[in-house]
């Protein structure tokens, strides 16, 4: 059975009606997107959407972030770099994990966004940017606001009041909040966003260049996974390995291969683990972007065992390569897509008897059994791509538009 995301008011799949009135009404629409950088699984949908709106600029605070490997890619796009600062902040959250990000304060965002005059601005996060978005679409009563609100209930536990507040004021002045999934809406209503305003917008790219790609032909009976991501607490890798290393111990005779492509502070800890000789682990620190796909097709299935995810876009790319599921309940991505038993198995990474129970599941599974529950996820996943999330945030402005007419 396979799982739709649905947004109140927002149905699963568009017709070519539905497109058109989105293409025949934003045609000579002025938008702005703000963010933090464009990663390169990001810049399909931005296209995307470039193409179906009249004038649609992207203003980023940073070209990219120095913990991330990827070369900027702007082709096709036009993309404004902000006057910004930015500063290194270590976030301790309640699960217990800490985690070293980046806060991007773009100070020029008022003057830009007057100098470009939007007809709609697209805001990511609920920070310093947002604040500016909003203070803008107060001051211009005819320019719209969407604020995309990339993050889930276990992301943002621990905020506190105060935050939460100042989040409310900025939601409830928004005209349309974009969300990734359930988890998302479900956390913005509680600051007060009714459902009418509500669209789910899933991580999305170009999904094609992952299911056009032939799986490697392996006959050996070793299973082999993959884990994609920061070597860093937040993922829960290390829990994960060790919990891996207790079950290759029971089952001495199943051997297992396990592949690291990220690198972080977490890469020592991994490398002294001691494992058992049925049980391969290979780092591969850094890999480009365009080699991901092949990386997903020597894999039999993927392991994201995370302790908070906005989403996890490795999961839909991994699915559309034909990749069950090994994978958190606190990353967005595996909630909304994964079938417990069909496409994947899912567990509670705070939960050690859940983590044991999903672990054998999917192990004692053949792996002709894996196999085909890879390809129960790959006829998912193949429709989440560009075209996909881009239609989705059309609808969002669409929907803005109305209002001002």
């Amino acid at each position: 059975m396979e799982k739709t995301i649905r947004t109140p008011g927002s149905p699963a799949v568009a017709g070519p009606e539905l497109q058109k009135a989105v293409i025949l009404s934003t045609k000579n629409a002025r938008v702005a997107f703000l963010t933090n950088f464009v990663p390169p699984y990001r810049a399909p949908v931005l296209r995307e959407l470039s193409a179906q709106v009249g004038t649609f600029r992207t203003f980023v605070s940073t070209k990219m972030e120095a913990n991330r490997s990827w070369a900027p890619d702007w082709s096709g796009l036009d993309v404004q770099v902000q006057k910004s600062l930015s500063f290194k902040k270590l976030d301790r959250h309640p699960s217990g994990y800490t985690q070293e990000t980046y806060l991007h304060v773009p100070y020029d965002t008022l003057p830009q966004l007057a100098k470009f005059q939007p007809h709609v601005v697209i805001s990511g996060e609920l920070g310093p940017r947002t604040i500016q978005s909003v203070l803008y679409r107060v001051a211009n009563p005819r320019c719209r606001l969407i604020i995309h609100a990339d993050l889930s209930e276990h992301t943002e536990l621990g905020r506190g009041r105060a935050k939460e507040m100042i989040r409310g004021w900025m939601l409830k002045t928004a005209d349309a909040v974009l969300v990734n999934g359930a988890s998302g809406a479900r956390y913005v209503r509680t600051l007060g966003v009714p459902e009418t305003k509500i669209f789910a917008v899933p991580y999305a790219t170009d999904t094609s260049i992952y299911a056009d790609i032939s799986r490697t032909n392996d006959r050996s009976d070793i299973i082999k996974l993959l884990h994609v991501g920061q070597l860093i607490e937040r993922k829960g890798i290390v829990q994960f390995i060790h919990a891996l290393v207790e079950w290759a111990k029971k089952h001495s005779s199943q051997g297992l291969e396990l592949r690291l492509i990220g690198d972080g502070p977490l890469r020592e800890a991994i490398r002294a683990v001691q494992t058992p000789t049925n049980l391969k682990i290979e780092m591969n620190l850094k890999i480009e972007y365009s080699d991901m796909p092949q990386a997903y097709a020597q894999a039999d299935l993927l392991v994201l065992p995370t302790l908070a995810d906005s989403w996890g876009l490795v999961v839909n790319e991994a699915m559309a390569t034909g990749l069950p599921i090994l994978g958190s309940i606190k990353s967005q991505a595996v909630e909304d897509l994964v079938k417990d038993g069909e496409s994947g198995w899912l567990f509670d990474p705070d939960d050690s008897n859940a983590v044991h129970s999903a672990l054998d599941r999917a192990l004692s599974t053949p792996k002709e059994m894996i196999k085909q529950s890879g390809e129960q996820a790959r006829r998912l996943a193949v429709g989440l791509n560009a075209g996909f999330a881009a239609e989705r945030t059309l609808r969002a402005i669409e929907f803005c538009l109305r209002g001002s007419n």
